[in-house]
């Protein structure tokens, strides 16, 4: 048995989950499924399998109820630029050697 967390975007009530949570169960190899429902921001889902589960079944199955499942490598990318990690006061003003 596997556990596995994602997101759901776009859940603001109760039967909603509950839509996203049925359709869940229903994929194949899945054992159990849980979600936080939160507010303005992604809720959590964790769906615990009894065998190798298609994630493209699952994410099926959560837009089928009508929401965007977030995979975790997409949720925790920013969108926005990311600045630099070198700063240029480590150079000396040919660029070549770092300043020590």
């Amino acid at each position: 048995m596997a556990t596995h967390t994602f997101a759901v975007s776009g859940l603001t009530c109760p039967t909603c989950l509950a839509l996203v949570l049925e359709r869940v169960r229903s994929v194949a190899g899945v054992g159990a499924v849980g979600a936080d429902l939160v507010h303005g921001k992604p809720s959590r889902m964790i769906v615990r399998t009894t065998a190798a589960v298609d994630v493209f079944a699952l994410r099926a199955a959560v837009e089928d109820a009508g929401f965007p499942l977030i995979t975790p490598a997409t949720h925790e990318h920013p969108t926005r630029p990311v600045p630099s990690a070198v700063d240029a006061s480590w150079f000396t003003a040919d660029g070549d050697a770092p300043v020590a």
